[in-house]
């Protein structure tokens, strides 16, 4: 059986559904998890229930991503078939949102790890938590050099407090944006 919420969420009507097994109305990437789980859930006598994301083909052939919280049944004489129960929660948006900040992501991090200037991620404390590739072209150290090394140690001493002062005006000021010139000790 199935209700209206579910009937809702994968575009079909109740008696479509009663017609079709769950692997019809799966995405086909995700029948062979599903299935595999199902066996474990019958099989295993260890897992009573399963919680899991996967994706379904809607009856107008659009997707829609659940949470399925799945409890199986067992029979309790030789009659009975074993019957799973499974609330499934549409995360649709949430997996839309997270797979477009991994594509946004992607994207800025092209950006970063092409551009020709360094850039450089630090703490208020002076450590540095991320290093552009460019920094060996213009400095001569690999990235992972400098990572977790403070920063206001490699930059030249005349240069400092105003370093530091920069430094301190950005974080006062999150709108400002603040620019500085200063000499880093290069590798060699």
């Amino acid at each position: 059986s199935v209700n209206d919420a579910f009937c809702r969420m994968a575009g079909y009507s109740a008696a479509q559904l009663l017609e079709k097994t769950f692997a019809d109305i799966t995405h086909p990437d995700d029948v062979g998890d599903n299935l595999r789980l199902a066996l474990e859930l019958l099989c295993n006598g260890r897992t009573q229930t399963a919680v899991f994301e996967k994706r379904y083909i809607r009856g107008d052939g659009g997707i829609t991503w659940v949470r399925n919280n799945v409890v199986v049944l067992h029979p309790s004489s030789p009659s009975e078939r074993a019957r799973f129960v499974t609330l499934s929660e549409d995360i649709t948006s949430r997996r839309e949102a997270e797979e477009a900040l991994r594509q946004s992501e992607h994207r800025f991090r092209a950006l970063i790890e092409n551009a020709l200037d360094i850039i450089t991620l630090i703490g208020p404390d002076g450590i540095i938590t991320y290093e552009s590739a460019s920094v060996q072209r213009v400095l001569g150290y690999a990235p992972e050099e400098l990572e977790g090394l403070n920063g206001f140690d490699l930059i030249h001493p005349d240069d400092l407090l105003g370093v530091q002062a920069a430094l301190e005006t950005a974080l006062g000021d999150e709108e400002k944006t603040v620019s500085v010139s200063f000499r880093f000790r290069h590798r060699n």
